[in-house]
């Protein structure tokens, strides 16, 4: 019989103190920073600010020729209701040439951001869509472009903001080792917390405790967030006071 996560959660919770329940029962929206948005520039499916693309050439480019690749293919899900949404917009308005999909410069068109626009393109027969090529560092720049794409449109969600983490942890993770291969300084780590931070447009403290419930948590426990069953803010509680009773045993045995 499986395990009532939210359930043993709230029950959990009556062991803390008041204080430290109370902050476990803060949303799910609390846990991303809220960006205001901007007013002086018109915003696509990208959410990217167009004025930025208008000093960048936007050309018409055969659909055929851009490719969808990992990891910024994967980043996302594509819902449904959302590709509906594109293509319904697309077949009243036609591909406007305001909101290019973005490949990354140099890199065989590998589409950075976009993706639901070139998949509503190819299902209503477009031959070329308008593109923009830029410059990205690494593919770690290219990724944080990708989520930052996203966050600016919307909210991301609690599954969202958790593979995010991850999956920027590794990349930075693999520039570390490359730097330390060549014999250069690795970023610092918490330099390299707030870098993901900021590509979320979240806090330190939301990827602290997203790294501390992958890291800590029982398997049950991350698949509940990825369901959202449980906030990252009720999860964590969960580690910390599974933390808390591991140590108070070890101090036992003593």
């Amino acid at each position: 019989m499986g395990v009532n996560l939210t359930s043993f959660f709230h029950a959990q919770q009556n062991e803390t103190d008041p204080e430290k329940a109370g902050d476990a029962a803060i949303s799910r929206q609390e846990d991303v920073k809220r960006i205001p948005p901007k007013t002086n520039s018109w915003k696509g499916e990208s959410g990217m600010e167009t004025d930025k693309f208008v000093q960048s050439k936007v050309i018409q480019m055969p659909i055929d020729e851009l490719k969808m690749a990992q990891p910024f293919c994967e980043v996302f899900e594509i819902r449904e209701t959302d590709l509906r949404q594109v293509m319904d917009a697309i077949r009243k308005n036609g591909f406007d040439t305001l909101y290019p999909i973005v490949v990354w410069e140099g890199h065989d068109n590998v589409v950075v951001d976009g993706h639901t626009r070139l998949i509503a393109a190819r299902q209503l027969g477009y031959a070329t869509v308008p593109v923009v090529s830029r410059s990205f560092s690494d593919e770690e720049a290219a990724l944080q472009h990708t989520i930052t794409a996203q966050r600016v449109r919307r909210s991301l969600s609690q599954a969202e903001l958790m593979k995010c983490v991850t999956m920027l942890r590794e990349k930075i993770a693999a520039g570390k080792r490359e730097r330390s291969v060549k014999g250069l300084t690795p970023v610092p780590q918490g330099r390299s917390t707030q870098v993901i931070a900021d590509a979320l447009g979240s806090t330190r403290g939301t990827v602290d405790k997203i790294e501390r419930i992958t890291r800590h948590g029982d398997p049950k426990l991350i698949d509940a967030v990825r369901k959202e069953e449980l906030s990252i803010n009720q999860a964590h509680e969960i580690v910390k006071l599974d933390d808390r009773r591991k140590k108070g045993l070890e101090q036992a045995e003593k």
